[in-house]
């Protein structure tokens, strides 16, 4: 487990601010230990330079590297040789198969390629500008566990612009597999916004973003207390058994933001499909809290609620965030809830997020250890 915070605007007006808030999102799931895919088409945040050396022809092109800076080379990448004095070898390709390591080999469709030892140059295609309104670029990212090789779950995130010309915006897919160009397939949960109309932009202002997580989960809080609405709560994670252990029945998607409240449970493939959670006319977390209070204890402790997974039958409850009532901490107040009988630490937030309890009471507080 780890815990990052760091700053960042809530902006795309500038291709320098949709990358700030951009990429710390796609560098935090890569710190927290979850692993991009292979599929084709992904956002280059910086471009990758391979020093080349070789190209060996078969049945497809193989191109050798002696060392290269920025990201490894992946399944995927689009890169574009030059340098080499046959010209058929000068190509842009996408990367079909890779040795890994800081030398190695990639591999390309056999185009014009030739024979030939001789040194080249390959780079990756980064990104250049924000995405225009209403447009976004994705990754997709893979949990990471043990458990991911017979119960797989990915999220795609996509990275744009919302409804305004500047305004920053989120979705979050998750599902059982993908089609290795950027589609999400088997049971899939809905694509699901975290902003909307009413989210403006915050020009090169950072609020705080802080994120939470492992191999199995992430909890993400971002822009906290930003203005115009801003803040966005998301986290995904894996079922849990009666010790608080991750299995591999489904993972459970939650969302919080201005007018975007939302939870979702994905089934492993052969187990059932999705579920999307709505109570009363507007969608909550699934939780446990007083009907109406907004502030209560018991034995000197202040009440509080996981989230849980609706399955059809009794679950045992997330690790990735809790519910607090509202008057009972003040804003980014960190504490310690005991769950499955273990003490966990817990960030809370108010700020900009609307209620998320299934009672209409209470606020999130994302995992924080």
């Amino acid at each position: 487990m780890a815990v990052l915070s760091s700053s960042h605007c809530c902006d795309t007006s500038s291709f320098a601010n949709f990358k700030d808030w951009a990429k710390a999102v796609s560098d935090a799931l890569a710190a927290l230990g979850l692993v991009q895919t292979n599929d084709s088409g992904q956002v280059v945040w910086t471009a990758t330079v391979l020093t080349m050396t070789e190209v060996a022809v078969g049945a497809t092109a193989v191109y050798h590297y002696s060392s290269y800076t920025g990201p490894a080379p992946r399944i995927g990448m689009s890169v574009a040789v030059t340098g080499f004095a046959t010209g058929g070898n000068n190509v842009t390709g996408v990367l079909t198969a890779v040795s890994g390591g800081a030398s190695g080999t990639v591999t390309m469709a056999l185009a014009t390629q030739a024979n030939e030892v001789h040194a080249g140059s390959g780079t990756t295609t980064a990104i250049a500008a924000a995405p225009g309104q209403n447009s976004y670029v994705y990754e997709i990212w893979g949990l990471n566990d043990t458990l991911q090789a017979t119960s797989p779950f990915y999220i795609k995130m996509e990275y744009g612009t919302g409804a305004g010309a500047s305004y920053a915006n989120l979705y979050i897919t998750v599902g059982t597999g993908t089609n290795g160009a950027g589609s999400i397939s088997g049971n899939v949960s809905t694509r699901t916004s975290m902003a909307n109309s009413w989210s403006g932009a915050s020009g090169a202002t950072l609020y705080e973003c802080d994120f939470c997580g492992s191999t199995s989960y992430f909890s993400i809080l971002m822009w906290r207390l930003a203005s115009n609405n801003n803040a966005r709560v998301f986290c995904v994670e894996r079922s849990k058994d009666s010790a608080g252990a991750d299995t591999g029945d489904y993972a459970t998607l939650i969302v919080a933001g201005y007018a975007t409240v939302t939870q979702q449970t994905v089934f492993k493939v052969g187990v059932g499909t999705v579920t999307t959670q709505e109570i009363n006319a507007t969608a909550r977390w699934a939780t446990v809290l007083p009907i109406t209070a907004t502030t209560g204890s018991l034995n000197n402790k202040m009440h509080v609620s996981p989230v849980y997974a609706l399955v059809g039958q009794v679950p045992y409850p997330h690790l990735m965030a809790l519910v607090v009532l509202t008057a009972d901490l003040t804003e980014g107040s960190v504490f310690t809830a005991q769950v499955f009988g273990v003490n966990h630490n817990y960030l809370f937030t108010k700020g900009s997020i609307p209620v998320v309890g299934s009672q209409g009471v209470g606020y999130p507080a994302i995992r924080w250890e």
